[in-house]
């Protein structure tokens, strides 16, 4: 499944309110996380593994600004990025980094990419998440790849994803 711009947008908007002014740049290169011109060794990385890299950063600035990273090139359909490479981290960064923000920012990663296996790993994980805004950008990335009967059955989280539904829907 190809996630349309509309889509990518719904998600992001819902998640808007949970991240700072972007700082992507900035952020990554002064973490040397980024190549720059003066760097060779670095400058040949693909921007996956770096993006990968700082995925992984012990600082949460980086790990933020890598999230937007990866939004932003899976959203252009930047060919030489490989967004399947990095779905295993954004996965584990969902169930279990410790800032909220992050946890979002790899919600909306994995809506942007569409991989079906590891949204139903956010489906899965939902119930663990204690934080009410990842809960609702999870449930609003849910309902917009697989629609509202990805809470058949779970009747908490289908009201909430309900609401959700119809809130879109009435825009």
């Amino acid at each position: 499944m190809t996630i349309t711009k509309s889509a990518a947008l719904a998600v992001l908007t819902a998640a808007a309110a949970f991240f700072p002014p972007s700082m992507s740049a900035q952020t990554l290169v002064a973490a040397q996380v980024v190549p720059t011109e003066t760097d060779p060794v670095r400058a040949g990385d693909p921007s996956d593994d770096r993006v990968r890299l700082a995925l992984a950063s012990l600082d949460v600035a980086v790990r933020r600004a890598a999230l937007e990273e990866t939004v932003a090139a899976v959203t252009a359909s930047d060919a030489s990025f490989d967004a399947a490479s990095v779905v295993p981290t954004l996965v584990a960064m969902y169930a279990s980094d410790t800032d909220p923000q992050c946890r979002i920012g790899a919600v909306v990663a994995l809506h942007a990419i569409g991989h079906d296996p590891a949204l139903d790993e956010v489906r899965a994980l939902l119930p663990q998440q204690t934080d009410r805004r990842v809960q609702v950008v999870a449930i609003n990335a849910l309902v917009d790849h697989y629609g509202i009967e990805a809470f058949e059955g779970a009747t908490d989280m289908a009201a909430v994803a309900e609401a959700l539904l119809s809130s879109r829907q009435a825009k």
